[in-house]
């Protein structure tokens, strides 16, 4: 029988069950199957580690490369109106990361590759050579065991062969000897052989097992590994926040050039509307009663530098007198003073949303005294 054919018979003979001997038990390879099953298992989490690892490194190296990109950019700057267009407040284009240490950045980078290559993937590489290594060894020593659990079902069907024979050596004839002698030597050739199997098989299975306790013992490092790993990652980030330190900060012009403009404008109306309301105020102020409010065509007679407490507003622009003339009333109650005045007549704005959103009847009290003097205004 080809020893092929032994291995591939024997191996289907056990997963089957088919067995002309009941007493036939396999050799058994428990603790090294049990303990490689384990490391295969845990073999698992070194390969997912290593491909975080990896995937980690690439993509705080990519993203560092794109920091980079992002601080070497130009800040924007201000412009005003010249003769010929736009033209820049800043003559120099300042880039965002002015004073930081860029390469610094792409090196810290690379340098957390580097370690991990070498502190954590490298001896992680190892172990899997190692757990490779012994899984070859696992496939040979199945081969083996299967071959001398092959030989030794031959060896014993030639032995059972011989008691008979040997026992039944009267009735079989004048051969029967010459017969019993060629079995005998027969099993004794395969007997030897069977021996030969068996010392293969243990020697094989011993150094299985030692190299699988090994392997076993080694994996209790890999908790160092990991600390290592976050180790080095941590001292990564640390090193590139170095490329600030020192950095002064970035300075702008603090020179508006804009005398005009909008913005102008609108300051200047608010500010002309607000000393309207002043002069309305004032008058009210020094009436007789009769009048306690100013009409509209009243307002083109205000002076432009009104005097209050002794000193002189600023005067009211010309373009502007027909805005702040028709601003709406009490605004310096609504520039920020939501206070009313002393013996105004006038409603704030908190006052005047209270009015419109009360229900009929229940105005505040206020409205009720305008009701009762219709001929005085607001």
């Amino acid at each position: 029988m080809g020893v092929s054919w032994r291995r591939l018979s024997e191996g289907v003979r056990q997963k089957v069950g088919i067995t002309t001997d009941k007493t036939f038990k396999a050799t058994a390879n428990c603790r090294n199957e049990a303990m490689f099953k384990e490391a295969t298992d845990f073999s698992v989490h070194l390969k997912t580690m290593e491909r975080d690892l990896r995937a980690m490194s690439k993509q705080v190296e990519s993203q560092f490369l794109s920091l980079k990109n992002i601080l070497s950019s130009p800040l924007p700057r201000a412009y005003d109106v010249g003769a010929d267009g736009p033209v820049p407040l800043e003559a120099e284009v300042k880039p965002i990361g002015m004073h930081v240490n860029l390469d610094l950045i792409t090196d810290s980078g690379q340098e957390m590759k580097r370690r991990l290559e070498t502190e954590v993937i490298q001896p992680v590489k190892e172990w899997m050579v190692a757990y490779r290594t012994i899984q070859d060894r696992m496939k040979h020593l199945e081969i083996v065991r299967l071959e001398f659990d092959s030989r030794r079902r031959t060896v014993a069907d030639l032995q059972g062969s011989y008691e008979r024979m040997r026992a039944n050596i009267g009735s079989l004839g004048t051969n029967a000897q010459a017969e019993l002698q060629k079995l005998e030597a027969k099993t004794n050739h395969k007997h030897e052989k069977m021996q030969r199997t068996c010392a293969q098989y243990e020697d094989i299975e011993r150094t299985v097992y030692n190299s699988l306790f090994t392997l076993v013992r080694d994996t209790s490092v890999l908790r160092e590994y990991t600390s290592g790993a976050i180790a080095i990652i941590q001292e990564c980030f640390t090193l590139a926040h170095t490329a600030y330190d020192g950095v002064p900060a970035i300075e702008f012009s603090t020179t508006n050039p804009t005398a005009g403009g909008f913005g102008a404008i609108a300051s200047a109306a608010i500010g002309a509307s607000a000393e309207i309301d002043m002069y309305r105020y004032d008058a009210q102020q020094n009436s007789d009663g009769d009048a306690d409010v100013l009409e509209q065509g009243q307002y083109d007679q205000v002076p432009y530098g009104y005097p209050i407490n002794g000193h002189a507003t600023p005067a009211c622009p010309p373009q502007l007198r027909q805005y702040s003339m028709q601003g709406p009333r009490d605004t310096a109650c609504e520039q920020g003073d939501q206070r009313q005045r002393p013996g105004s007549k006038y409603r704030t704005n908190q006052q005047q949303g209270q009015h419109d959103n009360a229900p009929p009847g229940q105005q505040p009290r206020m409205d009720q005294e305008q009701q009762a003097r219709p001929d005085e205004g607001y």
